[in-house]
C-alpha cells in the first residue's frame, strides 16, 4: 500500500509543477478545445438530452472516453462549470499513479533508494507529462492512473486482480482493446514463472471473462444507442488505408524519439530486456520458482514487453496531431521501468565505487535534463495554441449569443469544442468528430491528422447558416479583413479546397457581422444573409 507520506510528497511535487506550467503557459484557463467537447456531452447528458452533441440532435459518440465523460457529468452535478474541480481531479489522478510507481519500484529494488529518485526525475522532469495530465483536462490523467494500476498488477503476477482494471480500461480508451489482453498475458506469464501454468490459467479466467463481458456489453450498447459498434471519433479519425496509418504512425514515433532521447533509451533497454531474459523465461516456464531472481527477471521481461506495446500502439492508428505527444505521456513512467531494470542489472555486476558513479551520474543527467526542459519556453510555445483555441472558441460562442440573442443560426465550425460549450444554437462539426454523416462519408482521411474527414458534398447537404473559420475572430473590421486573408490558405487546406469552389461561392459569402459592439467574420449563406438587417445585424462584405 502507498503510504500517506509518499502520496503527499508526490502531490506537492505535481501541484507545484502544474502551477509552474500554468505560469509558463501565460495563465490559461485549464482545458483544451477537445476537453470542451467532453463538457458539451456531459452537460447534455445531465440536462436530460442524452449522449448528443446538440440538444435535440442526433446521437453521436464524439468523445474518446466514456468513463471520463461520465466523471465530468458527475462533477457538473456539483458545479455547472467543472473546470477547476476537474483540474484538481487530474492532479489527484497523476499523483496517485506516480505514488503507485514509487511503491512498486521501492519494493523491487529494496533496500536501494536511487531507482525511486530516477523514476521521479524521469517523470516530473518532463513538462509535457505534467501539462497533458493536469492542465489539458483531457482523459489522459485517468488513463495514466488506470494503465498504471493494470500495468503494476500485471508485473506483480496477479491476473486475478486485473478484473476491475480491465473493466475500467475498456470504458476509458479505445486502445484498451489491445492493452487489456496484453496486461492479462503479462500477468499470467509472470505468475506462471513463479507458480506454474496449471494454477495460473485458472487465475486468468476472471479478467478474461471481464474483458469479454465488458467489451460485449459496450458494443451492444453502442449498436443499440448509436447504431455503430465503434465510437464516431474512430470513423472520423482513422484512415481505412492501413498502409497510410502505419507510415504516419512511424513518423509520429520517430518524431517522439527525436524530441525525447529518453524514449530511445527506453526502446533499447526494452529490447535488451526481452533478449536478456527471453531464454531464462522459457526455461523457468518448465521449472517455476518463486524467488527474488525469478521475480526480477519476470518483471524486467514483462515491463519491456509493455513498454514496447506502449510505443507501438499509436503507430497502428497513425499517431496524433496534438503537440507534445499526447499518446505517449500516459506510458511515460512505464517507459522508465526497462531503463531502471537494465541499470539495476548493470549495477549488480559493478564494483561498489563504479556502481556509485553510475547511480550518481544517472541522477545528475536526469536532473540536468529536467532543469533544461523546464527552463526552456519551447514546450510552452508548442502547446499554448491548444489553450488559445479553446478560449477563442468560448469567446466566439459568447459573441454569437450577443449578436443572435433569439433564434440563433446554425453554424459550421472547424474547432468544435469551446464554441459548442458556450453557444446556444446548433453547431455542425465539419471535421466529423461530432457529425455522423461526415464521419461515415467515403474518403481516405489523408491530410491533417484527426481532422481529415471533411467532405464537401456532406457540407453542401447540411448547409449551416454560418461557416466560422479557424481564426481569432475579433478586432476592428480592418483587422478581421487581415486575419481572413492571412489564414485563408490554412482554412482552405483544412476544408480541402472548398473555399475556392464555385459551388460554395454560389451559396456562401464572406462578411463581417456586427451588432452593437459585437462583431465577427463568417461565411454566411446568401439566403440567410437577406434576413439579417431585419434582426438588427449589420453586414459588411469582405473583398479578396
Amino acid at each position: 500500500m502507498v503510504t500517506l507520506k509518499k502520496w503527499l510528497t508526490v502531490l506537492a511535487l505535481v501541484g507545484a509543477l502544474a502551477g509552474l506550467a500554468w505560469l509558463q503557459l501565460d495563465r490559461p484557463t485549464p482545458g483544451v478545445d477537445d476537453a470542451d467537447i467532453f463538457f458539451v456531452y456531459a452537460q447534455n447528458l445531465t440536462s436530460g438530452h442524452g449522449l448528443v452533441y446538440n440538444a435535440g440532435g442526433e446521437r453521436v459518440e464524439g468523445y474518446t472516453s466514456t468513463l471520463w465523460m461520465l466523471l465530468i457529468a458527475a462533477v457538473m452535478l456539483v458545479s455547472p462549470d467543472p473546470t477547476w474541480l476537474l483540474f484538481g481531479i487530474t492532479i489527484l489522478c497523476t499523483t496517485s499513479a506516480l505514488a503507485m510507481w514509487w511503491e512498486f519500484v521501492e519494493r523491487r529494488f529494496s533496500p536501494e533508494k536511487w531507482p525511486v529518485l530516477w523514476l521521479l526525475l524521469w517523470s516530473l522532469g518532463m513538462p509535457a507529462f505534467i501539462v497533458w495530465h493536469t492542465l489539458t483536462l483531457m482523459d489522459t490523467a485517468l488513463w495514466l492512473l488506470l494503465l498504471t494500476w493494470g500495468g503494476l498488477t500485471a508485473l506483480q503476477g496477479a491476473p486475478r486482480r486485473l478484473s476491475w482494471p480491465v473493466v475500467l480500461l475498456l470504458l476509458t480508451r479505445p486502445e484498451s482493446l489491445a492493452w487489456a489482453p496484453t496486461l492479462i498475458f503479462v500477468a499470467a506469464l509472470t505468475a506462471a514463472l513463479r507458480r506454474g501454468w496449471r494454477q495460473t490459467w485458472r487465475e486468468s479466467l476472471p479478467p478474461l471473462l471481464a474483458y469479454g463481458l465488458t467489451l460485449g456489453g459496450l458494443t451492444a450498447f453502442r449498436l443499440w444507442y448509436f447504431g455503430v459498434p465503434l465510437p464516431n471519433t474512430y470513423y472520423a479519425k482513422v484512415s481505412p488505408d492501413w498502409g497510410y496509418n502505419l507510415r504516419e504512425g512511424f513518423k509520429y514515433l520517430l518524431r517522439f524519439w527525436q524530441a525525447t532521447p529518453g524514449a530511445v533509451l527506453s526502446a533499447l533497454a526494452s529490447l535488451g530486456g526481452l533478449w536478456l531474459n527471453g531464454r531464462r523465461v522459457l526455461a523457468r516456464l518448465r521449472w517455476p520458482a518463486d524467488t527474488p531472481e525469478v521475480q526480477r527477471q519476470a518483471s524486467f521481461f514483462g515491463g519491456s514487453l509493455l513498454a514496447l506495446v506502449g510505443m507501438l500502439l499509436p503507430v497502428t492508428t497513425g499517431g496524433d496531431h496534438f503537440a507534445l505527444f499526447r499518446f505517449y505521456q500516459p506510458v511515460w513512467p512505464l517507459l522508465a521501468w526497462p531503463v531502471l531494470a537494465l541499470s539495476g542489472e548493470v549495477c549488480r555486476e559493478l564494483a561498489a565505487s563504479a556502481r556509485q558513479w553510475v547511480i550518481r551520474g544517472g541522477a545528475g543527467l536526469l536532473l540536468l535534463l529536467a532543469l533544461w526542459q523546464w527552463g526552456r519556453p519551447v514546450y510552452a510555445a508548442r502547446i499554448q495554441t491548444e489553450f488559445v483555441i479553446a478560449e477563442t472558441g468560448q469567446h466566439l460562442g459568447q459573441e454569437l449569443n450577443a449578436i443572435f440573442p433569439h433564434d440563433p443560426p446554425s453554424i459550421g465550425v472547424i474547432t468544435a469544442g469551446g464554441v459548442a460549450w458556450t453557444y446556444h444554437g446548433t453547431v455542425i462539426d465539419t471535421m466529423g468528430l461530432n457529425n455522423v454523416a461526415v464521419a461515415h462519408a467515403p474518403g481516405e482521411r489523408y491530410g491533417l491528422k484527426n481532422h481529415a474527414a471533411f467532405n464537401e458534398a456532406v457540407f453542401l447537404q447540411q448547409q449551416p447558416d454560418l461557416l466560422l473559420l479557424n481564426m481569432l475572430n475579433e478586432g476592428t473590421e480592418a483587422q478581421l479583413q487581415q486575419q481572413w486573408q492571412r489564414q485563408y490558405k490554412w482554412n482552405n487546406y483544412v476544408l480541402k479546397g472548398m473555399l475556392a469552389d464555385e459551388r460554395f461561392s454560389d451559396l456562401y459569402r464572406p462578411v463581417i457581422l456586427a451588432a452593437g459592439e459585437h462583431r465577427l467574420l463568417a461565411y454566411v449563406r446568401r439566403d440567410y444573409l437577406r434576413t439579417l438587417p431585419a434582426r438588427g445585424v449589420s453586414v459588411k462584405p469582405l473583398t479578396p
